[in-house]
């Protein structure tokens, strides 16, 4: 389950001021492609230090390390349940 305790995601890609996750758009007309990349089991001192703004992963914001398959699952869950307004 990745229901979250403790920190508290501020913004959708954010969390506590660092970036977890990111949207990558492109138009090839007439169709807009649309990525997503989460930074799972990333550690910090993987963490590239030049960044233009601070990172993190779901496994340093929980303190453990999280299952792909359940992140897959989340994300299409939601993906899912998104289109079919559920």
């Amino acid at each position: 389950d990745l229901l979250l305790e403790g920190p508290c995601v501020d913004d959708p890609q954010d969390w506590g001021g660092a970036k977890v996750c990111g949207l990558l758009t492109e138009v090839i007309d007439p169709w807009v492609l649309v990525g997503v990349g989460v930074n799972v089991n990333i550690l910090p001192e993987a963490m590239p230090s030049a960044l233009a703004y601070p990172a993190t992963s779901l496994r340093i914001a929980l303190r453990r390390e999280v299952e792909l398959a359940l992140v897959r699952r989340a994300m299409l869950g939601a993906v899912v349940a998104g289109v079919l307004g559920g």
